[in-house]
């Protein structure tokens, strides 16, 4: 069921490419000349494994939805500046390269982080990426970059992989994952759960920006929710609101044990989170569980107390 889903991804993809020939240059014009100059160098050289230009690139900016319609809203949520798109024919391959400029590395985290799960086949490339038969994505700095084909009998992974080292390596920098996912300890996180959320985590827009890992705590997944705030008297803020929420909505129970504004809260929607403010945020623990206290306990001591 999965390989066809990639499948059919792929094929759709492809096919748009032709498309979206039609009416290019007024497409183009919706990017700047200076974006569109920065994105074109970063696409693959063409001595890679014979790699030819089927037609010019197609960009992309405030009309993100011609080429993705009803995908575009999700990329804009996160910052979306830009996309190149070109398609390629490899030997008898025909491949489609597109570039996402998504402005900063922590918005090309927050879309990406979005589109993968945890059992996919991971590669070496950029700071993190997958690939399937027929498609290869990968984050590096501020870019998402997406490779698909639909000629499976080709085999074409390989050369996926090697357009997609040449895409990496004339973007140079931004090989590694942000640094502020090291706030989340590594002992039973699920692997490449985390996220970033730029928009109402946990369905509050006062939480957001957040970033969020799933964890295994006492044999069931719990999710660690990292609100960060401009500073400690707005995280202190973030946490007053969300135990208002639960006053309102559910029942609040002090957690001493996890500091003076630490709380307990549960909705019958939302099921039971353990709340704290510590420093520039807001940590949300949601199905605590029985060790949940002693886990979000040691969550707090490794963030930084500010005033």
């Amino acid at each position: 069921m999965r390989r066809l889903f990639w499948v059919l991804c792929a094929m759709l993809i492809v096919q748009a490419s032709a498309l979206t020939q039609e009416g290019a240059g007024a497409t183009s014009a919706a990017v700047s000349a200076a974006t569109q100059k920065k994105l074109e160098q970063l696409l693959p050289a063409s001595a890679t494994l014979g790699a030819k230009p089927l037609a010019k690139p197609v960009f992309y900016g405030a009309n993100l939805y011609e080429y993705i319609d009803g995908g575009a809203e999700a990329y804009h949520l996160y910052g979306f500046v830009a996309l190149i798109h070109q398609q390629y024919r490899a030997k008898d391959t025909d491949i489609a390269v597109d570039i996402y400029d998504m402005g900063q590395p922590l918005n090309a985290f927050g879309i990406y982080a979005s589109e993968r799960a945890p059992d996919y086949h991971y590669i070496p490339v950029g700071a993190e990426g997958y690939v399937s038969e027929s498609t290869l994505n990968f984050l590096q700095g501020a870019y998402y970059i997406k490779l698909s084909t639909s000629d499976l009998q080709a085999k074409a992974a390989p050369t996926l992989q090697a357009l997609a080292r040449s895409v990496s390596g004339r973007i140079q920098t931004g090989k590694t994952m942000p640094k502020i996912l090291s706030l989340f300890p590594t002992a039973n996180r699920v692997t490449r759960s985390e996220k970033f959320i730029r928009q109402a985590p946990l369905g509050h827009d006062f939480l957001a920006p957040a970033y969020q890992a799933t964890y295994k705590l006492s044999g069931k997944e719990s999710t660690l929710v990292l609100s960060q705030a401009a500073n400690a008297r707005e995280a202190r803020d973030r946490a007053k609101r969300l135990e208002s929420h639960f006053r309102s909505a559910g029942k609040v129970a002090p957690a001493a044990g996890l500091g003076p504004e630490a709380f307990k809260g549960s909705t019958s929607f939302e099921g039971k989170m353990l709340v704290a403010p510590r420093g520039n945020y807001a940590v949300v623990l949601v199905n605590p569980g029985p060790s949940g206290e002693a886990f979000l306990k040691a969550i707090l001591a490794r963030l930084p107390e500010t005033k």
